[in-house]
């Protein structure tokens, strides 16, 4: 302190700015530290979630109308092979999302895939095991849902052109 009392008053003049310019960095640290916490704790869980629901509804949407188009199509007095085919042929072309990457398959209540438009080498063989990269059973998954009367199933699948999704 005593060395502080015997610089100049030039010095001392730059040392007030100084202790202030710390304190604000100071200050301005402590502010993105706080601000950092809340995206990821609070902000970002909120917007996924957000996300995730208007995802769900537009997936809704889209089944519900193609499953009304289907119904409108398939009739009692067709065999179950004449059914396969009005199913195959009715969810080759929908897509939907903006870039066309959204697609619909359909499989059986015991793991025959009916329709995978973007891989038809696979339709008619059981898929009933089938695991994604998290080991999740996805066709029994998806059938469980629908004996509930529907619903969402998490899973991660290569998407053509787009990676795991």
């Amino acid at each position: 302190m005593h060395r502080l009392l015997n610089t100049g008053i030039k010095t001392r003049i730059l040392i007030l700015p100084a202790i202030c310019l710390i304190g604000l960095a100071t200050l301005q640290g402590f502010n993105l530290m706080q601000t950092h916490g809340l995206m990821n704790n609070k902000v970002s869980p909120e917007f996924e979630t957000l996300l995730i629901s208007a995802h769900q509804q537009t997936l809704q949407c889209a089944v519900d109308a193609v499953a009304m188009s289907l119904e409108s199509k398939l009739e009692p007095t067709m065999s179950a092979a004449e059914k396969l085919v009005v199913i195959e042929q009715e969810t080759d072309a929908p897509r939907f999302y903006d870039d066309k990457s959204g697609y619909f398959f359909t499989y059986t209540m015991d793991g025959i895939r009916v329709n995978m438009p973007t891989n038809k080498a696979g339709n008619g063989k059981n898929f009933w095991n089938l695991k994604d990269k998290h080991d999740n059973l996805l066709i029994q998954d998806l059938a469980a849902a629908a004996r509930k009367g529907g619903g969402f199933v998490t899973y991660y699948f290569q998407k053509p052109g787009k990676g795991i999704q």
